[in-house]
């Protein structure tokens, strides 16, 4: 049975799509399915009309551990709002998380919603694990099943990500990626067809960040390693950027900073020495953005004298990194 009336499981989609890091706005004054929003994030914006169901374990031959589905109530076929992207999206409360399905094969006129819509219960706990998951199933179509924070993701590559099923080779070596970024290689990457590659790439970019993200906030306790989090909202950083000499995507390459204290890293106001001690550099703030924020001083209290590290020894950060660092961004004592 349904747990949320049809306004709440709405709602799911625009908080969704916050969490994803896009405002969202309904087009219409009422929340109803199908849902139309302009979805919006800098100058980019991005229409869409949204079909949500709750999924739920499906009740057939088919053991109900085995396959879950989506029971549709629209009899119409699947139609899109003014230039707008179609999504068919099945909702799991329980993990909080979305099943998608293709919309081009309900977008003739003449072609209403199937009675349900199913997907395999070992995807939807996939994506729950690791994020994102998909799934060839008999007819040929392709769910994809994310966490919500994925939303946008899946809205921006919903038509490659359908397409995964055209490539055996390519939706293995994609769900392989989900389920671990870093123990697919480049070259795998390199051996995924043409037409896939670019959204291979940009799923590879995507998840690593988010591992990186997760790894070091939870090793900081979300918190600002310079000013415990009373500064604002911590955000994990590279002490040594990827791309150069020393950057990875390790634990031991990241620290937590809000964003005041971020910006004053980056530009070297601040920097941590060998001993983990916080060390300022007067001149760069003086020159920098800090001094109309109370000045110096008022700066340098909210400062910890050493930074807050992480209770693993393992994910503290390497004395190599942090020399390397302050080289990088010409730390000036």
């Amino acid at each position: 049975m349904p747990y949320l009336s049809e306004t709440e499981l709405l709602q799911r989609v625009i908080l969704s799509i916050h969490e994803s890091g896009w405002p969202a706005v309904a087009v219409r004054d009422r929340i109803t399915c199908p849902l139309h929003l302009r979805a919006s994030k800098g100058d980019t914006s991005v229409d869409l009309t949204v079909y949500l169901w709750e999924i739920e374990p499906h009740r057939s031959d088919v053991p109900s551990e085995q396959q879950y589905s989506v029971r549709t109530s629209a009899a119409s076929p699947c139609e899109a709002g003014p230039g707008g992207e179609r999504l068919i999206l099945g909702w799991w409360e329980r993990a909080g998380v979305f099943a998608g399905f293709d919309p081009r094969k309900y977008s003739s006129r003449d072609t209403a919603f199937p009675p349900s819509l199913r997907v395999a219960r070992s995807v939807l706990r996939a994506a729950c694990a690791y994020g994102l998951a998909t799934d060839v199933k008999g007819d040929g179509e392709v769910a994809v099943a994310f966490r919500s924070d994925l939303l946008m993701y899946y809205a921006k590559n919903a038509r490659d990500l359908h397409n995964l099923g055209q490539s055996q080779h390519d939706h293995a070596l994609f769900n392989a990626l989900a389920a671990d970024p870093y123990g697919v290689s480049e070259e795998d990457i390199a051996s995924v067809t043409d037409q896939r590659r670019h959204l291979v790439l940009t799923a590879a970019t995507m998840l690593r960040e988010r591992s990186f993200r997760r790894r070091v906030l939870s090793a900081y306790e979300h918190r600002c390693a310079m000013c415990k989090g009373r500064a604002g909202h911590a955000e994990a950083v590279h002490i040594v950027p990827v791309g150069v000499r020393g950057g990875t995507d390790s634990t031991s390459n990241g620290i937590a900073l809000c964003a005041t204290h971020r910006a004053a890293y980056e530009e070297a106001s601040v920097a941590v020495d060998d001993d983990h001690r916080v060390l300022v550099s007067e001149a760069r703030l003086r020159e920098s953005a800090m001094q109309h924020r109370g000045g110096v001083d008022e700066f340098r209290d909210g400062l910890q004298y050493f930074i807050v590290l992480p209770a693993d020894p393992a994910l503290r950060p390497a004395v190599e990194s942090l020399r390397r660092a302050r080289e990088l961004r010409k730390w000036m004592g």
